[in-house]
């Protein structure tokens, strides 16, 4: 008995816890803040290279 009242607490806090990261996030977007890893590799410089045949 315990325990299932132990995993309901941490369901419950879970759930909390994706609801304020969803929130946080959409804030985040409205803002304008970009997610996900930057590029490292400039589009025009792989077109070139592809053209001249090498890379």
């Amino acid at each position: 008995m315990v325990v299932t009242i132990l995993s309901a607490v941490a369901q419950a806090e879970r759930r909390r816890i994706l609801e304020r990261t969803n929130e946080g996030r959409q804030e985040a977007k409205l803002k304008g803040i970009k997610f996900g890893r930057r590029r490292t590799v400039d589009r025009n410089v792989v077109l070139t290279l592809h053209q001249k045949g090498t890379g």
